[in-house]
Formats: structure tokens, sequence, C-alpha cells
């Protein structure tokens, strides 16, 4: 049964169909064994319970041209590091509530052209390029869901169709294979038109949301996940042929990816054996050799690293500064400092996406282990400068992983230790904020110096080896800033010990790896910091005194005595979100005649209640040409103060914000001016009264963030004031905005046969109380609340007639009976209606 089908018996019966489709499993090292035709295709269509199969928010697939689009790539800020791949996990916003910054998607390219010359009249299929393509509405729907929330999007691209391969799969022959799906094309443009679709279609432009970095493919230096068409005796899998066929896919997919989105990231995707050592390897060859052989054949294409740093064994959750020839949590610096030993004019191959990643939980390792393996690779990543994401694989075990468990939640869905620590380390959103595993120095990282009983010292701002004792800390910026100078850990193997150098070839010594940004003068009552070697003996000493244990000191430079540059907030991604949609100004359209508005509403405000006063706050980021407005939907100002704080990576400004006084109104609003210069902004509310104002930043113009989810406004719905992008609300036609609203700027408008409803998920017992406000135009519109079971069979539905010549209040409680699992809020029309400020609540 279609999507549509399914949205016309919700109409006709109350009732929907649920069709919940098998888990995919991301690849990691070690592949499965004895895997049927049936577990490979659940392998790669997600579970997703909380929405049904092709449950993008537009029901049908309008076959009109996409727009084009040439974003900025998102500004980066290390609170943003944590990502995870959100794998059909049932529910989005404790995944967001983590602060994640980005999330990871794969993209199997047999879903999207499974045929060469599909029909254009195939459901869900649309033409781009010449080409027939069907869309992946689950995909669609996760990628703009998390998109116009500010979150980074990453997509690995493989799978190849049957059609695309004939040649190539008749000379693997018995090579050990995951699943035909990853041998490679036998012509890499079709890959590559593949890549370029998608480049488009997801360019923040399209109304679906932006992907921002592109795998392109899977560890590519692991036969088992990148074939090229090798294994029969004519065919051997060498090497460099490997490398050679892969470098064709890579540039013909980069420059369609580009030619979209100039500021893409076109990642080149590895496992964790890197060493020259693996080089000649068949089945897991080294990556480093890999990167310097592929960096003479692609040209000046900026290539950037998507790494696996699992432990050296998948299934112990051991590691630690000398996994080398493998790079793991343990030894990261290794990577970033090769990258810029080698590479020192090239400095887009510095930054590095660690994009899947995990510790398993299974025997020989437990929970308690994989808990605290985490919190110290957390540490090592943000001691690491120069890398940017830290994709956790994965949230829940997944059966065909068998006794590689990483999940943060096991297989029954019970969460671990380890989710408690990942989900809660980075709220430096809330007041005060609570940070941990590293996250509580930024900006800064700390650069440690450690001591063994019987060795000689090791400084370095990831985790020593076991056994060593920390001393002594130094705060270093993780980011480059004004007059400061990237450190290098540098070890010296004859003592088994490092020390910190500025110079990128360690003087000679093996480079380890940057661990941080120092000061290069003495400014604002800076320490001088000194690397110290001990004399009469082969060790040395990070101090702030250049003769401690009579030794000779060597100036590195200058450290903060305590935290004197401020954090700042992540501004998260403001270029994806809801206002670029096709025809917006902002992106050049001027034909477009459903054009959307350009305002974005935010009012998910944050508590920071105090003794004396309660508080709230709200944060948004802000781009040039934008404005904002303040609006409070109260009588109650005079006991309430506002303040306005803004800035950028260098520069904090407060100031306080007055209101007018313009008599009784009801809504009472003030211009919020922020400089072009800044990027991000905060407003504090704080009133002795026992109620907060209720109020809302209203953006307009520029690239802004949208709230699309406030839990005490609208309850189990989503957007219920349809102020943001349109994601969970459905239409069984046309989707349609317009500005005649209840409240705020947006309302839903359906005519002609048309409705809108929203599906969300309950328990049984529960007592839902709904409160929309609906106006009817003309015509017959009823507004309803229905419950069904698990089967979508109606089980309880309340309907109120719509009726009036202005916006009216229409309620329905419901309890809900025992086989209850969903609940719909819906509104239909023979002729105009218009759907506003609908909330769903549970009754306490």
């Amino acid at each position: 049964m279609t999507r549509k089908t399914r949205l016309y018996l919700w109409l006709a019966t109350l009732s929907l169909s649920f069709l919940a489709v098998g888990c995919e499993s991301e690849p990691g090292e070690q592949g499965p064994v004895n895997i049927d035709q049936q577990v490979l295709d659940e392998l790669n269509e997600p579970y997703i319970p909380f929405e049904p199969e092709l449950g993008a928010a537009l029901p049908d697939v309008e076959n009109t041209p996409l727009v084009s689009a040439d974003l900025p790539y998102p500004p980066f800020n290390p609170h943003d590091l944590k990502n995870i791949g959100p794998e059909g996990w049932p529910d989005r916003e404790p995944v967001f509530d983590a602060n994640v910054g980005g999330v990871k998607f794969n993209l199997i390219w047999s879903k999207w052209q499974p045929a060469p010359d599909l029909d254009p009249d195939t459901p869900n299929a649309f033409e781009h390029e010449g080409k027939v393509w069907l869309v992946s509405k689950t995909r669609e729907k996760q990628i703009r869901w998390f998109s116009e929330r500010g979150i980074k999007v990453t997509a690995v691209l493989y799978g190849t169709p049957e059609w695309a391969r004939p040649k190539n799969t008749a000379r693997v022959g018995n090579v050990p294979l995951v699943d035909e799906k990853f041998i490679a094309p036998d012509d890499p443009a079709d890959f590559a038109s593949f890549a370029g679709m998608l480049a488009r279609r997801f360019n923040g432009a399209n109304g679906n949301g932006r992907i921002v970095n592109f795998v392109i493919q899977n560890e590519v230096n692991a036969l088992d996940w990148f074939n090229p068409g090798c294994g029969i005796p004519k065919f051997p899998c060498k090497v460099e042929d490997r490398i050679e066929a892969y470098a064709d896919i890579y540039n013909q997919s980069y420059d369609e990816i580009v030619a979209e989105q100039s500021e893409a990231r076109v990642l080149l995707s590895f496992d964790h054996h890197f060493g020259l050592e693996y080089k000649d390897k068949q089945r897991f060859s080294s990556a480093q050799h890999f990167i310097e052989e592929l960096d003479t054949m692609v040209g000046d294409r900026k290539w950037q690293i998507a790494f696996h740093s699992y432990p050296p064994d998948l299934f112990n959750p051991n590691f630690g500064p000398y996994d080398y020839p493998k790079v793991t949590f343990g030894n990261l610096g290794v990577l970033a400092g090769y990258l810029r030993q080698t590479y020192p004019d090239k400095p887009y191959t510095w930054e590095i996406h660690l994009t899947e990643n995990g510790i398993n939980s299974g025997s020989p390792s437990s929970k308690t282990l994989m808990e605290q393996q985490l919190r110290k690779a957390t540490r090592n990543v943000i001691g690491t400068p120069g890398i940017e994401t830290f994709y956790y694989h994965r949230l829940k075990d997944h059966y065909q992983e068998g006794t590689f468990t990483p999940g943060l939640f096991d297989a029954s869905g019970t969460s671990k230790p380890a989710w408690h620590t990942w989900s809660s380390n980075n709220q430096f959103d809330q007041n005060p904020p609570r940070l941990d595993d590293g996250y509580e120095l930024l900006p800064y990282v700390g650069l440690t110096r450690s001591r063994h009983p019987s060795k000689a010292h090791w400084a370095s701002s990831r985790a020593a080896p076991d056994g060593y004792i920390r001393e002594a800390t130094y705060l270093v910026l993780r980011e480059p800033a004004a007059n400061t100078s990237l450190l290098y850990e540098c070890h010296v193997k004859k003592i088994k010990g490092t020390y910190i150098s500025r110079n990128v070839n360690c003087e000679g010594h093996q480079n380890f790896g940057p661990v941080g940004y120092i000061y290069n003068d003495a400014a604002n009552g800076r320490s001088p910091l000194y690397r110290v070697k001990v004399k009469n003996g082969a060790n040395y000493l990070l101090s702030t005194k250049a003769d401690e244990a009579n030794g000779e000191g060597t100036l590195l430079g200058y450290v903060d005595n305590g935290r004197v540059v401020p954090r700042t907030l992540p501004a998260r991604d403001p270029s994806l979100l809801a206002n670029n949609q096709p025809g917006s100004a902002q992106n050049g359209g001027s034909n477009n005649t459903n054009q959307q508005s350009t305002e974005v509403r935010s009012d998910v405000w944050g508590d920071c209640s105090t003794d004396d006063a309660r508080c709230s706050f709200l944060h948004f980021s802000h781009s040039t040409g934008q404005t904002h407005t303040l609006t409070c939907e109260t009588e109650h100002l005079p006991d309430t103060a506002f303040s306005l704080s803004y800035g950028n990576t260098q520069t904090t400004s407060v100031e306080n914000l007055i209101f007018e006084d313009i008599g009784s109104k009801r809504r009472k609003s003030i211009p919020v001016v922020i400089p072009d210069d800044a990027n991000w902004a905060s407003i504090t509310s704080t009133t002795e009264s026992q109620q907060l104002a209720a109020c809302y930043v209203l953006s307009e113009g520029g690239l802004a963030l949208s709230a699309a989810f406030d839990q005490n406004r609208y309850g189990l719905l989503y957007n219920g004031g349809f102020e943001a992008s349109i994601t969970d609300w459905e239409f069984c036609t046309t989707e349609s905005i317009t500005e005649q609203s209840y409240e705020g700027a947006r309302a839903a408008r359906i005519e002609d046969g048309n409705c809108v409803f929203q599906e969300v998920d309950i328990e049984p017992g529960q007592e839902l109380n709904m409160t929309c406000h609906a106006l009817a135009l003309d015509g017959e519109t009823s507004l309803a609340l229905t419950i069904g079971n698990s089967g979508y069979q109606t089980l309880l539905t309340r309907t109120e007639a719509v009726s009036g010549e202005s916006f009216g209040q229409y309620s329905a409680t419901l309890i809900a009976p025992a086989t209850s699992s969903h609940a719909v809020v819906s509104m239909v029309t023979d002729g105009a209606a218009i759907l506003d400020s609908c909330s769903l609540k549970i009754a306490e």
C-alpha cells in the first residue's frame, strides 16, 4: 500500500497503515558472514518506527526542476564535534537535545536508481539531467528534519545497482565480499551522476534539506567494502589498480558535486589500517599509501579524509598512543600530524572527519569499560586540532553485527551507561552549562604534563599511556587565533616519551600530532611556557620555569593562567534552513509563484532560573542582512527585563532591550539590532513575577535558524504553529502555507478536498487534549482527533465542525484505550480553510 493510498484511507476511515522495514548496518572493519539476500535487503533499508514508509513531508514527488544554490559551508565550532548516525532511531528529539552538530546517513545508489531506464510515471520518480530517479522519502524527511534545526548532514554514497556492474561482477570471483553492491560500477560516470543529483537535490534550496559532506564509497582501502572488479586469475586484486579505479570514481563524483555546491566537502574514506606496513596487504591495505597515490591522481581537487578510528581490535575497548600502524582513538594525532607534515601547502587536507567510530560493550569488554573508553576517546578527539566531526557508531546494537555491540542502547532499546555520558557531556545551552569529557575546557584544550615512576615524561593534549600520572595542565587554544602558533607532540622512540615543539617536523622525531595553539606574546598577564630538557638525562618537561630541575628551557610561547577567551556557542548551520526555498529572493529566483515566506520564528526558550528571579534565554543565529524582532504576547512587561548578547568567535557584547510604552496592546514588539559581523545572538528574560513573558523572535531575511518544536507550547505535535518549514505535518495533495494566521507569521491553508494531518506515538491510558485554532473560509470543514492501534484500526475519534467568520478555538479530549499506539490530528475541507496554533497534550 502506497503512502498516498494510506493517506486517503485515513480520510475515509481515520486509520493509516504502518509499514516497518528492516535495520541498516553501517560497515565496520570485519565483514559479516553467511548473510542471505533478505538480511542484506534489511541491512540496506532503515527501520524507522516513528514514521511510515515513504513518510516524507510531501506525499507526492512533484516532477519540477531542482533549483541551483551555492551556499557557504557551515561555520565550525568545536561544540559541534559530536555527531551520530540516527539509523532509524524512533525518537529524534533526544538526539537533537544531546547537542549533536551533525548526523550521517547512508545513501544507497541502488535504491535511488534500481534501473537505468525507469518510467518517469513510476510512483515517487523524478527526472534530473535526463535520468529518472526514485526518491527515498524516508531519507529525505530525515535530512530535512535535521537540516532545519541547523544540524550538518553527512552522506555516505555507495551501493552499485546490478545493472551498473555486469563486467566488474564477472571479474570478482571468490574474493571475500560483504555484498555485490560494494563492487565498483563499470562506468564511474554513472556513480558520479548519482552524486551530482544528490548534491543538487540536497543543496538547501529545494525544500529537502542540505548535505554538506559527501563520502565517496566506504573504507576503500578494505577490499571487503570496495572491489573495482578483481579476483579471478585474469584480473588479480592489485593495490595500484584498486587505487586507480577509486580515483576515477572520486574525480568524476567530485566534479559533479562541486558543480552544484562549490564549498561541499568530498571525502576519501578509509578504515584504521593506516601505516605503510599494510601497503601490499590485499584485504586491508594502507590508508597512507592510498592517500599519497590518490593525491597525485586528483589534480587540484580539494580532498579531505573520512576516517574510521576504531580500537585496534574491534572487540577489545582498549587503545593508546602506541597503536600504530593502525590509527585509532589512542593515536589520532598521528593522522593529523602526518597530514600537516606531508601536505604543508594544502591546508584543506588537514580537515579530518571521523565518520564511523565505536567501542564494543560485549566480551571481552563490558558496558562499564565502554563508557570509560568513550570518555577517553572524546577527550582525545577534542584534544586533536583538525578533527571537525566525531560520528559515533551506533545508537542501538544491531543483530547483524553479532557480538560486536557498540550501541549506546542495547538491542532491546535499554540505554547503556555510555548513552548518558554521550548525551549529557555537551550541554552548552544549559545555565549553567553542563560540560565534561573535554567540552568543559573549550575553546581551550588541556596540554598536560604527565610522569611515570620509571619512564620519561609525557606531554600531550591526548591521554598518556597507561601508568602515567598527571602533574600539570596548561591552557592552549583548539582553534587558531590572532598571534598564535600551533604546537606539536613529538615522540622520542629511544626514551619512549614525548615533548612539545613548534616545528611540524618535530626536529627529526616522530610527529604524534598537533596539540593546540599558543600565544606568541605575554599580553594580558599570560605566563611563559617552556620545554625544559633535563640535564644529565634524556627527559623533557613542560614548565613555566625555564630552569626547572636544573634543566635548559626552550620558550614555546605564552598561555592564559585561567579562562580568558569566552566560550562561543555554535551557530549551527545558518545556511541550511527553512528560508532556502525555491524562488526565495536570496536564491535569486523571481518566477516562482509559490514563493515561501522568509520569516522564521524562534520560541524555544531555555530555563536559567535563579533564586532571586525567574529567568529564561533564547539562542539564535544571525547572518548578514538579517533582521530580528522580539515580540511578546503579554501584558506584564513592566516586571520583565530583557538583555541581548551577540558576538562571533572573537568578541561578545551585551546590552539591554527596552520596550516603548504602547498602551494595553496584547502584543508588544521591538526591533533587535545585531551587527553584521556577529553570527549568533541570545536574549535573556528575567522577571520577579511567577510567570515568564510569552515571547518569540521573528527573524527575516538572511539565513536563519528555525525552531520547529516547542514541547511546552504544542505538546506532542511538532511545529504546531507552522512557523518552521513543514516537516511532520502531511498534506493530502498540495502543501500550502499562508500568512493569514491566528498568531505568528504562518498557518496552513487547505482547499478543494485537501487535508492536513500529523500522526504521533502515544501510550494506552493517556488522556489526550487537542486544542487548535481554525477558520473555515467556505464549504464544510471538520477538525478531528483520532486514536488507532498498531494495525491502524480506528479505536476512537472526536470530530468538530469548523465554522464562523474568524478564527475559533476547537478542542477535543480522548482517553487512549488499552491497545492504542498512535493519535492523529487532522483537518479536511471541501471548500477552503486555515489551521494554526495546534497542540496535543497529555493531561497531568
